[in-house]
């Protein structure tokens, strides 16, 4: 009993020690190379190129060369947006990034089995719209159908000059969307726009008979009433909510139309991003 004992104890034992030894060992090859001077360098705000060194920390050697290595460049909620493999010069889409959005750029290199990483952190550049807008919003007791007239760009800081703008992209590269409301995040109209110029009927669209109803509501008690709209850019990845103007109604007993014109050429610097859900109505510029 006490030899079998004795026995299962150095099994045990024997187990123990490979065990360690391999742990050890994998930990060991794990730490034999690190990165030094890695470096990530910038062209334009297109253009990129990295540098590195691979070290052996055994040996002090630092003339190594992975096997294969890639590049993963995530946005800012951490979803990788594009990889590199093998490539120490590579190019990004700029245009189709949030304004200002934080970039991490993530090296990983192969090396004998081993796999070591670093990291480096740019920033997409600044964008604006320039938005000219002329809406025409008929309020009359049976009439709901308005006109929008609209152009606009998107806008973005030069490389190296953020006094300076360029443009990267007009009405034909987004999606738009005009949202009317009173001021009310519950009563507001999404108007789609695929036109530069172009007619629309609110009554066509979800909760147009809130909205309604709210300004009569309003018209009938304080003898006015608020309108308020806004533009929704979709770019990409990207949704951009724009202040397009706001109007304060007020009508006469004799009268039931009103109409609302607004015409603006101001630069409107975004400086959020992705901030509009269906309970809300704000504006990202300011």
């Amino acid at each position: 009993m006490r030899a079998y004992n004795l026995h299962k104890i150095l099994i045990a034992l024997t187990l123990t020690t490979l065990t360690f030894s391999f742990t050890s060992l994998f930990a060991f090859a794990k730490a034999d190379y690190i990165i030094r001077n890695f470096s990530l360098g910038r062209k334009s705000w297109e253009e990129f190129n990295v540098t590195y060194t691979i070290q052996n920390t055994t040996s002090g050697v630092t003339d190594i060369k992975p096997s294969e290595y890639k590049i993963e460049m995530l946005g800012e909620d951490g979803t990788i947006l594009k990889t590199f493999h093998n490539k120490n010069q590579f190019t990004i889409d700029d245009k189709n990034l949030g304004s200002g959005e934080k970039l991490t750029f993530k090296l990983s290199l192969f090396i004998k089995g081993n796999v070591v990483t670093a990291e480096k952190t740019a920033y997409a550049s600044q964008k604006s719209v320039v938005l000219d807008n002329n809406v025409n919003l008929p309020l009359e007791n049976h009439i709901s159908v308005g006109d929008v007239k609209i152009a606009c760009k998107l806008m973005r800081t030069k490389f190296n000059n953020v006094d300076k703008w360029e443009t990267i992209g007009t009405f034909n590269d987004v999606a738009v969307s005009l949202f009317i409301s009173n001021g009310n995040v519950n009563d507001y109209v999404e108007v789609p726009l695929n036109a530069k110029n172009t007619s629309f009927d609110l009554a066509q669209y979800k909760h147009y008979d809130d909205l309604k109803m709210q300004m009569e509501r309003d018209l009938r008690k304080q003898n006015t009433a608020l309108i308020k709209y806004y533009f929704q850019f979709v770019w990409d990845r990207n949704t951009y909510i724009v202040e397009g103007g706001s109007k304060n109604i007020n009508v006469k007993a004799d009268e039931n139309i009103a109409i609302v014109k607004s015409y603006s050429t101001d630069i409107q610097k975004l400086v959020t991003t992705n901030n509009y859900n269906k309970t809300t109505i704000s504006a990202s510029a300011e």
